[in-house]
């Protein structure tokens, strides 16, 4: 039969046992746990990986591509450039050239305009330097024939039935009847006279627009 030291010893046992039972499950729970949301965390990693891994391997794609088309941007403007520059180079001696020709051509113009008027100037100036020799062998014939009107006395006379009269007699005659008129000999321009013997009479018209009568005898 046991003894009562023996029965609360067993006592104390037990009652150390139902005491760290529940410290033992607790640990247990806890590592149970930790395996459960490692497992969820790598299942999680496993199902997400492809899903970040697609856009960085779709932004380097992506990052390519643009890298590439700036290369063949840049290779084609390196290629281009050569024609480009022949072309500007092309178009600047073509602008060149306008702008020579357009000058020469100013440049003739103004020759041409200036060789015009000293053409003309010159026509003028031989034009003015004959009509002045024209008028001075004019005027010189003119004093001429006067000089040799004075040397050669000349009389005209007019004979009829009888009477007679002198032609200058009879244009004095005309000119002073002209002036007892009340005109001014120094006007007379024209002088037409028409003789008729047979009316003893001379008609004569001065300027073309006075008309009179004088005697003959």
């Amino acid at each position: 039969m046991p003894t009562k030291k023996t029965k609360t010893k067993k006592a104390a046992v037990k009652k150390k046992a139902v005491v760290e039972t529940p410290v033992v499950k607790e640990t247990v729970t806890e590592q149970a746990e930790t395996v459960t949301a490692a497992t969820a965390a790598s299942v999680s990693a496993k199902n997400e990986s492809p899903a970040e891994t697609k856009p960085v391997t779709e932004k380097k794609s992506k990052s390519v591509k643009t890298a590439e088309k700036s290369v063949s941007k840049s290779v084609k403007k390196v290629e281009d450039a050569p024609a480009k520059a022949e072309d500007k180079v092309t178009d600047h001696l073509a602008k060149t050239a306008d702008k020579a020709v357009k000058t020469e051509k100013k440049t003739a113009d103004k020759a041409i305009k200036t060789e015009k008027k000293t053409a003309d100037k010159a026509v003028k100036t031989e034009k003015k330097t004959a009509d002045k020799a024209v008028k001075t062998e004019k005027k010189a014939a003119e004093k001429t024939l006067k000089t040799d009107e004075l040397i050669c006395e000349t009389a005209v006379y007019i004979q009829y039935q009888g009477n007679e009269s002198q032609v200058d007699d009879l244009i004095a005659k005309i000119k002073k009847q002209y002036q007892e008129e009340g005109h001014d000999v120094k006007n007379i321009t024209s002088l037409n006279v028409y003789l008729k013997p047979e009316d003893a009479s001379a008609y004569y018209v001065i300027n073309g627009n006075n008309s009179g009568k004088v005697y003959l005898f």
